[in-house]
């Protein structure tokens, strides 16, 4: 069916492997947000949308509704369910149009659980199981056809994530020119939330916080190097280690600043945050550091 959620978590989970802030959430569900405008931006709604009649636009609006019911955490889109009958009300159709129309779609990506062999083997066991207790035999099959299935779910999901990553780079290539702040150098731009993506979120999901314009960047270059290097080029910003995996410049620290405390902080004031890259951010191998630049558009 139609799954808000789907689109949702793969990009919250993009988001955190790029955005996240020493295990605070907030501001990487903000950013989060504006990845799904990507989205929009690359066509990822357009198939959906032919289904149904309706514009990309409608689809968009759904999909912000779903983020927002959803709660502000990771773990809380884990649990959440998608809210069918809320978003065919935004969207201006039925519950069985969206989801015939959201089963099209899975089809069409081929990345539903669906089409998950093992899964489907495991369905043909329960149902030759019916109602009996499965015999020793036939739960060591169970067992094996659920791990199968599992690590079959998890390569489709990573296939999906990987395409993801893909079109958020792409969509951010040739975007430096826009940053107001120094670029460390070598350094190559992964994701870039920029002033007009910004512009198209709607009001009620900035939360009345002045957002601007983020860009990542992935480096080979380690944090003291880096953090070198703003210092030589940063007057404006102040500067301090966060903790031995990140430090930060920005304009007016707060004294005792922190993520948690500090979050809108990070998204409405120019800073820069480098952190030391690892495989559970997601970084490619050759890349020791993540800087994550908030500025002010020129």
């Amino acid at each position: 069916m139609f799954n808000v959620k789907r689109i949702s978590l793969s990009t919250a989970l993009v988001s955190c492997a790029l955005f996240s802030s020493v295990g605070h959430a907030n501001p990487m569900i903000e950013r989060m947000k504006m990845a799904v405008e990507r989205q929009y931006e690359n066509g990822a709604f357009e198939a959906i949308a032919d289904c149904l009649g309706v514009t990309e636009e409608k689809i968009l609006e759904a999909a912000h509704a779903n983020l927002s019911s959803c709660g502000d955490s990771i773990e809380e889109f884990e649990s959440c369910s998608s809210n069918i009958a809320e978003a065919a009300r935004v969207i201006g159709v039925s519950e069985e149009e969206l989801t015939k129309c959201g089963e099209q779609e899975d089809q069409r990506r081929s990345v539903s659980t669906r089409n998950n062999p093992a899964e489907e083997k495991l369905d043909a066991l329960y149902d030759k199981i019916g109602d009996r207790a499965p015999t020793s035999s036939e739960q060591k099959q169970i067992t094996a056809l659920t791990q199968e299935m599992v690590a079959i779910s998890q390569k489709q999901t990573e296939g999906q994530l990987a395409e993801l990553v893909d079109s958020i780079k792409a969509h951010s290539q040739n975007t430096e020119n826009l940053v107001t702040l120094p670029i460390y150098s070598p350094s190559t731009i992964v994701s870039h939330s920029t002033e007009e993506a910004i512009k198209m979120m709607p009001k009620d999901e900035l939360n009345g916080v002045n957002f601007l314009p983020s860009a990542v960047f992935e480096s080979s270059g380690n944090l003291q190097e880096i953090v070198d290097f703003y210092k030589g080029k940063l007057s404006k910003l102040e500067g301090k280690p966060i903790d031995n995996d990140s430090y930060i410049f920005m304009e007016n620290l707060p004294e005792n600043f922190s993520f948690l405390k500090n979050y809108k902080d990070t998204v409405s004031r120019p800073n820069i945050l480098i952190r030391k890259a690892s495989k559970a951010m997601g970084s490619n191998e050759g890349v020791k550091s993540i800087i994550n630049i908030t500025y002010k558009p020129k």
